[in-house]
């Protein structure tokens, strides 16, 4: 059966338009235009209405996939600002939020956009409520830890997150002392090395890759661990290498 039922497009023609506008982020005035091109006189507005009656049709689709994603063991979550115009009851060009969620195994992950006028934990708890896993990870957004919390699930760190940090530390640093590195540049050598592990194991497989974990890199991150609660507080609280450090 076709999907919208008593419509002029094909089904080809729809499979195109839903993967020009999400997975490569056309826009439809410009898709408008490249069909224009080609001789297809439609207007934006016919390709609106056809999104928003797929949007029906395909919801059990995306309630099957938000199902399993529940269900995976380790979640990635993200918030995205989205400035959106003439939304009721909100500044007509004022900041709202995407919220993408991803998980699954190699190859076969779910990834999953969710929108909302808030980036408060409210959201963030409403979309995890459900998960049955063990781990998710964010960027460190101090909004998921209460949902994480009721949900009783590890709230991972990003290290590229934390290693960025040290990074901004480093950059806005007067001249180091000749021949001593700072604070920063000493922790973003810490970090440094483990990212050289990673790239040597790329190539492992999972299991080759986690033993070689567990022998060098935890031990490294305990050290490191170690070395942050001794410096944290011989550095200025008011300074971007405490920030980092913390």
């Amino acid at each position: 059966a076709h999907p919208i039922g008593k419509s002029a497009a094909s089904i080809n023609l729809l499979a195109w338009l839903v993967v020009a506008k999400y997975a490569d982020g056309l826009p439809l005035y410009r898709l408008e235009k490249v069909l224009a091109r080609y001789g297809g006189q439609i207007t934006r507005t016919t390709l609106a209405n056809w999104i928003i009656r797929l949007s029906v049709t395909l919801q059990p689709l995306l309630d099957r996939l938000d199902t399993h994603l529940m269900q995976v063991d380790y979640l990635q979550i993200d918030e995205t600002r989205l400035q959106v115009l003439k939304e009721p009851g909100m500044a007509p060009t004022g900041d709202k939020w995407i919220w993408l969620m991803r998980g699954g195994p190699p190859g076969r992950e779910i990834v999953l956009f969710n929108y909302d006028k808030s980036r408060g934990g409210a959201v963030a708890l409403r979309l995890l409520e459900n998960f049955t896993g063990s781990y998710v990870q964010s960027d460190g957004y101090a909004a998921y830890d209460k949902p994480c919390a009721a949900i009783d699930v590890v709230h991972l760190g990003c290290m590229d997150h934390g290693r960025r940090k040290v990074v901004e530390a480093i950059k806005a640093q007067t001249k180091p002392v000749k021949g001593k590195p700072s604070v920063a540049m000493v922790l973003l050598s810490h970090i440094d090395a483990l990212y050289r592990f990673e790239r040597q194991w790329s190539e492992l497989d999972d299991d080759e890759r986690y033993e070689q974990r567990q022998k060098i890199a935890v031990p490294r991150l305990v050290k490191i661990k170690r070395w942050l609660d001794e410096k944290q507080p011989k550095v200025a609280p008011d300074t971007l290498t405490r920030k980092s450090i913390n």
